[in-house]
């Protein structure tokens, strides 16, 4: 029985552990937050009666000794917990971004590494069916090469205080649109270089909105593709929306979401369709997996390495927006 911890006892939380319910072989045997009513209302309200609460992250692994902690805590929190973990042998789970600077991002790796701990990083999109066909079909050589990367996220939300707050979030490309650029990255490989731009359009009247909520940005890839990222939370509310278009040589596809596309096999004398609609949890899916090489001590689909290079691609997309507002 793997024994399980959180940190972190928000709406992330509740998610990866209705998930846990889930799967066998598992059992989460506390929760940390800095609120310790917050950790017990968690504790009695989504896990065992065994469960317990804690405010402080250190006694926590110390005393409960767990084989996973899974980090859901907003990025300007982030304050060696990871580090401490792994130190201790502890698996880590840990959603994006891992870091709002990138020394920090990197004590992370060194961490993960120095230690052998199994890592993942809260990268949903790449569990998509219809991501995984694609990337299948570029890994395998049969999309050809890869071309031009097309990507939208867009909602509209006030969301909550921190997330509002440039220097506690990161702003939208660093804690939301990241995951339209990890999936470009997934597809496309590594970046050569990035030209971006952001402001704040529609949120001036609101007190303390300082993260923007409209930007776009170019990225050329080592490979020689491109790609087009654009991300508004200026759009529909209620409505989060994660559509994106990938063309290669010998198929284009066209994403509704990770788990629905349709792919053009256009190299044929005839151009050839393939639909893809899978309705599967991807968050099931991603704790699912990360469990899953937990017990078979293989590596992750997104290890903390993979977490540290998309950091770096959407903080170099944040620093291109604020030189080109000079």
């Amino acid at each position: 029985m793997l024994k399980i911890s959180f940190l972190g006892a928000g709406y992330m939380s509740r998610v990866h552990n209705r998930n846990l319910k889930k799967i066998d072989g598992v059992k989460v045997v506390s929760v940390c937050d800095v609120s310790i009513d917050k950790a017990r209302n968690f504790a009695a309200e989504n896990c065992s009666q065994e469960a317990k609460a804690y405010s402080d992250f250190n006694e926590m692994i110390d005393i409960e000794k767990p084989d996973a902690v899974i980090i859901c805590i907003p990025p300007y929190s982030h304050c060696g917990q990871l580090e401490y973990a792994a130190s201790k042998g502890v698996n880590i789970f840990i959603e994006k971004p891992i870091a709002l600077d990138i020394k920090k991002a990197e004590s992370m790796v060194e961490a993960i590494n120095k230690y052998k701990v199994i890592s993942q990083v809260g990268f949903h999109f790449r569990f998509g069916l219809a991501v995984s066909k694609v990337k299948s079909l570029i890994d395998e050589g049969k999309a050809g090469n890869v071309s031009l990367f097309d990507g939208r996220y867009d909602c509209n939300s006030l969301h909550s205080d921190w997330w509002r707050d440039v220097s506690k979030s990161g702003g939208q490309i660093i804690e939301q649109a990241i995951h339209t650029y990890d999936t470009a990255r997934y597809l496309f490989g590594e970046a050569e270089s990035i030209n971006a731009f952001m402001d704040n359009i529609c949120h001036k009247h609101v007190d303390n909105y300082t993260a923007e909520d409209t930007s776009a940005a170019i990225i050329k890839f080592r490979n020689g593709a491109l790609a087009s990222i654009c991300a508004s939370n200026c759009a529909i509310p209620g409505q989060w929306n994660n559509s994106f278009v990938v063309i290669c040589e010998k198929i284009t596809a066209y994403f509704k979401n990770p788990c629905e596309a349709e792919i053009f096999y256009t190299s044929l004398n005839e151009v050839k369709k393939e639909i893809i609609i899978d309705e599967t949890d991807l968050y099931y899916q991603e704790i699912q997996h990360f469990i899953s090489c937990i017990k078979s001590g293989r590596k992750t689909l997104c290890p903390i390495e993979e977490g540290y290079e998309t950091l770096k691609l959407v903080y170099s997309a944040f620093e291109s927006c604020k030189y080109n507002q000079k």
